[in-house]
């Protein structure tokens, strides 16, 4: 099997003195199906760690898709050094079952960090396999996503370097969430950095504290004429909402058996 290539980006860290925003893409998405068994799952994960010498507590302020019912408080607590996964903080209580989409609005204190990531699986023993094994699912890879402390004014460019996957055939995924109060006209274009040449855009209107996503704009052969100074030009992605709001893009390679991966962040 083939695994995920990836390009690694820096988790983000709260710097305010007493807390900090944080805005996290979140999803558990089925994928292709690799044969009759067997399919593709896409799911993300989040880390934390506590550096500092007190125990400190990470709230969940809200969220773009609906929670399960619960009489507890969105909190959990980190002991002073402890690392720890959602899931193995507050289980299921966070998200609601699959499929789902959306975006999370943390609360982080000073010294707690996390990390967001891309997992790639695979679900063994999918619905309608005719073969009487136990369903499980393999990991295949995991990408680090870019975690964002505010929301982009609106009007004010989101530019994702590097939305390409040198020398392969890919596609370009591009999701949106407006967390502003009133419906975003969003305009999405992938260019050439040679000579900033527009090779597709989309259009989308996202919904109040919603996520849209467009799919599969495709990586086309650049058509730079030689003069330009890049001589390693990349495709890049530029977002601009009408709303307050971010983007997350990622561009997966087409016709391969398991999904290779490349998740740009904002500068």
């Amino acid at each position: 099997m083939r695994h995920v290539a990836t390009i690694l980006l820096t988790p983000f860290f709260s710097s305010s003195l007493l807390a900090s925003d944080a805005y996290v893409l979140r999803f558990n998405l089925p994928g292709a199906p690799l044969d009759i068994c067997t399919q593709v799952i896409w799911a993300d994960q989040l880390v934390f760690h506590n550096g500092g010498p007190l125990a400190e507590v990470v709230r969940l302020v809200g969220t773009s898709y609906p929670l399960p019912p619960s009489f507890a408080p969105r909190q959990f607590t980190l002991a002073p050094g402890q690392t720890v996964s959602l899931a193995g903080a507050v289980g299921a209580d966070w998200e609601p079952p699959a499929p789902f989409i959306g975006v999370a609005h943390l609360d982080l204190p000073q010294d707690v960090a996390v990390l967001s990531r891309q997992l790639v699986q695979v679900l063994h023993g999918r619905e309608g396999c005719p073969l009487l094994s136990p369903t499980y699912v393999s990991g295949q890879g995991a990408v680090p996503q870019p975690v964002y402390a505010k929301l982009t004014e609106r009007g004010s460019p989101q530019i994702h370097p590097g939305a390409d996957l040198p020398g392969i055939d890919a596609r370009t995924n591009v999701t949106v969430y407006n967390g502003g109060e009133e419906p975003a006209a969003v305009s999405i274009e992938l260019r050439q950095s040679c000579d900033d040449v527009l090779v597709e855009t989309r259009k989308l209107i996202v919904a109040p504290n919603s996520v849209a996503s467009a799919y599969g704009l495709r990586s086309a052969p650049f058509t730079c004429d030689g003069t330009a100074p890049d001589p390693q030009p990349v495709l890049y992605v530029r977002v601009i909402s009408d709303q307050p709001s971010l983007s997350w893009v990622s561009t997966l390679a087409n016709d391969v058996a398991l999904p290779r991966v490349n998740i740009t962040a904002t500068p």
